[in-house]
C-alpha cells in the first residue's frame, strides 16, 4: 500500500489506470477519475459557498454522469460509445450551460473549452476527432 493513498484509492488506481487495458482505455479511466474528483470538489465548493441553485444542480448531474459513464465503461466494455457520449455531453451540453449560468467570460469557465479539445483528442479515434 502506498503511504499517500488509502487502500481503496490505491486499488482503484492500480486496477483502472495501471491495469491490463489498452492505453486508450487507461487514458479514458484516468480522465473519468480526475474529472469526477474535480467535479465533486467543485460541487462541494458551490454548496459551501451557497451558490445559486442552477449551477449546483448542473454540477451534481455532471458528477452522477461521470460515475455512470465510468461504471458503463468498465463493466460492459463499451469504450468507444461511452467516450463519444462523454465528449458530446461535455463539449456540447455541460460546458456551454455552465458558461452561461456562471457569468460568461467573467466566470473563468472559458479555459475549460481547451480541456474539452484535449479530451476529444485523447479519447476519440479517426474521423470522430474532427
Amino acid at each position: 500500500m502506498n503511504k499517500f493513498f488509502p487502500a481503496f484509492i490505491d486499488k482503484i488506481i492500480k486496477t483502472y489506470v495501471y491495469g491490463e487495458q489498452s492505453l486508450h482505455v487507461r487514458i479514458l479511466n484516468m480522465l473519468y477519475l480526475y474529472g469526477g474528483f474535480v467535479a465533486f470538489v467543485s460541487l462541494l465548493v458551490r454548496i459551501i459557498e451557497g451558490g445559486s441553485f442552477i449551477p449546483v444542480i448542473i454540477t451534481a448531474v455532471f458528477v452522477l454522469l461521470i460515475a455512470a459513464l465510468f461504471f458503463l465503461n468498465n463493466r460492459f466494455k463499451v469504450f468507444e460509445i461511452v467516450s463519444t457520449i462523454m465528449c458530446i455531453f461535455l463539449g456540447d451540453v455541460f460546458l456551454p450551460v455552465i458558461f452561461f449560468t456562471n457569468g460568461g467570460l467573467q466566470s473563468g469557465v472559458s479555459a475549460y473549452f481547451v480541456f474539452v479539445a484535449a479530451v476529444i483528442f485523447f479519447t476519440q479515434r479517426g474521423k470522430r476527432r474532427v
